[in-house]
């Protein structure tokens, strides 16, 4: 007799695209792709990957503010307290998820226009991947790019942090130094205030 296992998940591909739709079922392969990150991350469950087209996204009109109602395209920041200072993410990645851009990081650009004391991406969840080699994203004008604050296992890969107002890329706080299995590789940072 054999004893059959449970039938393994299968994790899901979301798509997020510069002509896509922000509504209640964007993402799947058989629907239309989201237009903002944020979106396809609240409809991913743990485990899912989410592809992201080339073009701009975060603060899509520049005006230093992202609002996401309606149909707008922009991301929803969430707020991010980091020890006692409060930031806002522009993109937060609360789940276990790998998020990748289609086309690498020359093509694929996240703009927080400058917006005061913002994290670029937040990946505030452990087993976050951020990028790969080849499908990374370049992350610009935040405080700070990519801050990897006290999730443990994450990677972020192939990525480019510029023009930021402190670090293109952090991880750890003063108080969580040490982030068991994260791993920075094959990341640039260009013209930070802060140098890294």
């Amino acid at each position: 007799m054999t004893n059959a296992s449970p039938a393994q998940a299968v994790s899901a591909k979301l798509y997020v695209a510069n002509n896509g739709t922000d509504n209640t079922d964007c993402g799947p392969k058989d629907k239309l792709p989201c237009r903002s990150i944020s979106r396809a991350i609240a409809h991913a469950n743990a485990g899912d990957q989410i592809i992201v087209g080339p073009g701009l996204y975060g603060d899509l009109n520049g005006d230093g503010t992202v609002n996401p109602s309606g149909n707008s395209g922009e991301e929803a920041p969430v707020t991010a307290m980091i020890g006692t200072t409060s930031y806002t993410a522009i993109v937060n990645i609360d789940k276990q998820l790998t998020v990748v851009s289609r086309d690498g990081a020359g093509a694929t650009v996240i703009d927080t226009a400058g917006i005061s004391s913002s994290i670029g991406v937040h990946p505030a969840a452990g087993g976050v991947v951020f990028g790969k080699t080849g499908k990374g994203f370049t992350v610009r004008r935040a405080a700070i790019g990519v801050w990897v604050d006290s999730a443990s296992g994450v990677k972020v890969q192939g990525n480019v942090a510029e023009a930021c107002t402190s670090y293109g890329f952090q991880v750890g706080t003063q108080s969580t130094t040490i982030l068991a299995g994260t791993m920075l590789k094959g990341n640039v940072a260009t013209n930070n205030r802060a140098g890294a």
